[in-house]
């Protein structure tokens, strides 16, 4: 029982930091101020303090420590991951067109007999006679 709740707390332990550690990474915003070299190549202001961690967010906001943390250029581009471009080509089910300009129809005598059948085993729908109340 002791050996379980041992494991079970190094369990929650284990999922706390992990979370931290989740939530830590999360925060990087895209940079605002990029400088373009003349090559193209985009670098970071550095001068600009930009909130790049949860724990920078801690350290240097709630406690007052103004650039406890150094800032460093990361590369925000996109992983190589999300740059496998899949096209994905979609058919519309219906479309909205205006009506057409003729409608051919047959005469009632030109109809085929296949037709007419199945129309003769519908009959019409008669409804009961409305109940009168006293």
């Amino acid at each position: 029982m002791k050996k379980r709740k041992h494991s079970l707390l190094i369990y929650r332990v284990f999922c706390f930091i992990m979370a931290l550690h989740v939530i830590n990474v999360s925060i990087d915003t895209r940079d605002r101020c990029v400088i373009y070299t003349e090559t193209g190549e985009a670098h970071e202001d550095l001068s600009i303090n930009d909130m790049e961690s949860f724990v920078e967010f801690i350290v240097e906001d709630l406690l007052g420590m103004a650039n406890a943390i150094p800032e460093h250029d990361d590369p925000d581009e996109d992983s190589d991951l999300a740059k496998l471009l899949q096209e994905y080509c979609f058919s519309p089910v219906f479309r909205l067109l205006p009506p057409a300009p003729q409608v051919v129809t047959l005469e009632r005598e030109e109809q085929p007999e296949s037709v007419e059948k199945p129309m003769r085993l519908y009959q019409e729908i008669t409804s009961p006679p409305p109940r009168q109340t006293a």
